[in-house]
């Protein structure tokens, strides 16, 4: 396996985002990734934007569940 590639545990191809990845390990780091997707979602809320802003609520909401929780 090349250095640059990582196999999921099941087997499968790269994985999309993986937590457990030591660049994560820093707790600012995993609040930092959190937050620059809601704080960008809240921005294009108040834009008026609602189709990006919800997708980007999204995401962040997507990025907090695999950083935090079981």
């Amino acid at each position: 396996m090349r250095a640059g590639s990582r196999r999921s545990a099941e087997g499968g191809g790269m994985r999309l985002f993986d937590p457990q990845e030591p660049m994560f390990r820093p707790l600012w780091v995993r609040i930092a990734v959190c937050a620059v997707p809601l704080m960008a979602s809240a921005y294009v809320f108040a834009v008026g934007y609602v189709l990006p802003g919800a997708l980007l609520a999204g995401l962040g909401g997507w990025v907090f569940r695999r950083m935090f929780l079981p």
